[in-house]
């Protein structure tokens, strides 16, 4: 399903949308938040930019007012706080056993808010997983952003195919843990 379709399901899901993000706007969001869009999302926010819906948790990206800078800039930290509080609890993936979690905190990619706890994260990929994320309760919601819209916003469930989802230093470890637990526990 290409990005016109899928925006008319998500318009008569009750989704509003304002015009497509030009250029320049995209060139201000990646300057502004230190990211660099991937390729899908970049091309579906020039295509149209969903601004609102009944829960109205769409990062608000073509305001560059600085109540809304900080907002956003909330929203991509907010991820981390989460996973680290988890981490004060007890959680630690295998593959973390003695690192310096500062440091690989500080090597994991951003987080580009998409849809309330939806997340892209900002990896050298076209159209990268999108992953939602509370802490430890973390799953990949989409292997790719047409898949992840497909779910969450039409009635359409795209199968559920995760081969060649790339792997996302430190989500990638937190994932695993998880998928780990449902299969032990089906």
């Amino acid at each position: 399903m290409d990005y016109k379709t899928l925006i008319c399901y998500m318009r008569r899901g009750g989704v509003e949308f304002a015009p497509g993000l030009s250029e320049e706007e995209i060139g201000q969001i990646e300057t502004t938040y230190g990211v660099c869009l991937p390729a899908s999302l970049r091309e579906f926010y020039q295509t149209a930019l969903p601004v609102f819906c009944a829960r109205n948790i769409f990062p608000r990206w073509n305001d560059f007012s600085p109540g809304n800078v900080a907002a956003i800039r909330e929203r991509m930290a907010a991820p981390y706080q989460w996973l680290r509080r988890d981490m004060e609890r007890g959680f630690c993936p295998p593959t973390w056993e003695g690192k310096d979690m500062d440091r690989l905190f500080g090597d994991a990619p951003k987080l580009i808010p998409v849809y309330a706890h939806r997340y892209m994260p900002a990896i050298d990929h076209p159209d990268p997983p999108v992953i939602s994320t509370v802490g430890r309760d973390t799953i990949v919601y989409g292997r790719n952003l047409r898949d992840y819209l497909e779910r969450e916003f039409t009635q359409n469930d795209p199968a559920a195919d995760r081969k060649d989802i790339p792997f996302v230093p430190v989500w990638s470890d937190v994932i695993a843990v998880v998928e780990s637990f449902f299969r032990r526990k089906s």
